[in-house]
């Protein structure tokens, strides 16, 4: 049996923000090999100075200035374009005003000594030295407006007499342990860099070598790199996968995370003890869970798209802390899909100071970790609220059309529900400390269970000048 009480006031809650990238137009640009703290990465290393990979956008344009028509000759098959066809081309040699990118591990990046030398058997190599390989992982394309598709990337070089060294293809038997190029140890190497489309590419690089003296082999992480062919998107997320056990979410604070292709196997992993980003976005088809046992997730927005698959921060309820993403801000909590849950096992803490959290998304979101923040925004959809919300001094708003399900005991500083709006106590009790639930009127519903019976019995106290 359950009483009702209806009540009408309404919750807001702010928008999201933006997000901004450098835009790296530098003439002369390295994609740098850099080991350093027993890790192979790297930043964007350009004339005007270095940029962090995953903030940097590599633009080649405006539209109509990069492309040249493919040659007839078949030895040019592997660009993914037809004969006389436009293929978008960044050169390997200089050219005043366009990019001329390559790789570079000089300048102290990689110091002598660093790596051993070894045979290299690779047919297109073929030469002893202290080689680091740089191996294609993956390659995704969004088009421009009236580009419609999916497109190739590719890189090779030429040697001036008509020799052509294809080191990667997406189009010649997509992409296989064969697309990859070597960089000697301390080196610089340009290359020829060929896209079939115009639009904006995510690269995925990883680095890899031999330690000297020892020859322990190492993998360094996946490196992502941003490509505008003719072409600035307005947000450039770095993609991840949903599964690991190579993905990470770096402590990048401006940074949009996408989970955006498969993996293999485990959990998502955060790269800091505090890892800071801008969002978090699921976007596929797999379920995915990020770990935050014994760390702490900053964030501004933590989204799942609609058709796409649950999303799960925190592993299980209490590992780690969710936050939001600036001192005293608002994290949302955005799911758009009606099946696919977004669970938060993280405890939700506030960020220094007094913090709000907002769920907005037709989806469910449930929140299964300790909450202290200031204030919850339930706007849209259903919030499960698994466990207290703050001991006193936490406010609860639910906006019109949205529901609140909860299975905790609560005290709260304020009960707000907008019209339409509804708060239903499946387990536990309701108290009110200071604002309280209005007088009865006909716009919202609150349902208690039956351990909030004798909290319905009692008139409902007003804050003081209600």
């Amino acid at each position: 049996m359950k009483s009702r009480l209806l009540i009408c006031v309404l919750a807001l809650a702010a928008p999201l923000g933006g997000h901004a990238y450098t835009v790296v137009t530098d003439e002369h640009v390295d994609l740098e090999v850099r080991y350093s703290g027993g890790v192979l990465g790297g930043p964007i290393r350009a004339d005007s100075g270095s940029v962090p990979r995953d903030e940097g956008l590599l633009y080649d344009g405006p539209v109509g200035t990069t492309s040249i028509a493919r040659p007839l000759d078949p030895i040019w098959n592997f660009l993914g374009v037809g004969a006389g066809q436009p293929i978008f081309f960044w050169p390997q040699s200089s050219v005043a005003g366009r990019m001329y990118l390559g790789f570079g591990s000089d300048g102290g990046a990689i110091p002598p000594g660093t790596f051993q030398s070894y045979l290299e058997t690779d047919p297109r190599v073929n030469l002893t030295a202290a080689w680091n390989k740089i191996t294609l992982l993956d390659v995704r394309y969004e088009p421009t407006l009236g580009v419609s598709g999916s497109a190739h990337f590719s890189l090779w070089q030429t040697d001036g007499v008509g020799g052509v060294d294809v080191w990667m293809s997406t189009f010649d038997g997509g992409i296989t342990s064969t697309d990859a190029t070597w960089l000697i140890e301390g080196g610089h190497a340009h290359y020829n860099w060929g896209f079939s489309k115009s639009g904006y590419y995510q690269i995925d690089f990883r680095y890899s070598g031999f330690l000297a003296p020892s020859g322990t082999y190492i993998e360094g992480p996946t490196q992502t790199f941003h490509f505008g062919v003719e072409y600035q998107p307005p947000r450039i997320p770095t993609d991840i996968a949903a599964r690991g056990p190579l993905s990470i979410i770096g402590d990048r604070p401006p940074v949009d995370f996408r989970i955006n292709k498969t993996g293999t196997t485990g959990n998502i992993e955060l790269a800091a003890g505090v890892t800071s980003i801008s969002s978090l976005q699921q976007n596929t088809a797999t379920t995915a869970t990020v770990n935050t046992a014994a760390k702490t997730l900053r964030a501004g927005s933590i989204e799942i798209v609609a058709g796409k698959a649950a999303l799960t921060i925190g592993a299980a309820p209490g590992d780690g802390t969710l936050t939001a993403a600036t001192a005293g801000g608002n994290l949302v909590l955005d799911n758009d899909d009606a099946t696919a849950a977004l669970t938060i096992n993280a405890a939700i803490a506030n960020h220094t100071t007094a913090s709000s959290v907002t769920k907005t998304g037709v989806g469910e979101v449930h929140l299964r970790g300790a909450q202290n923040y200031a204030t919850l925004y339930a706007n849209e959809g259903t919030t499960h609220l698994h466990t207290a919300l703050g001991s006193g001094t936490s406010s609860l708003l639910v906006a019109s059309g949205a529901t609140a399900k909860i299975s905790a005991s609560q005290t709260l500083a304020a009960l707000t529900i907008g019209a339409g709006g509804t708060v239903i106590f499946t387990s536990g009790a309701p108290s009110f400390a200071g604002a309280a639930v209005p007088e009865p009127g006909a716009c919202a519903l609150l349902a208690l269970g039956t351990l909030g019976l004798a909290a319905r019995r009692r008139r409902p106290r007003l804050s003081p000048g209600a």
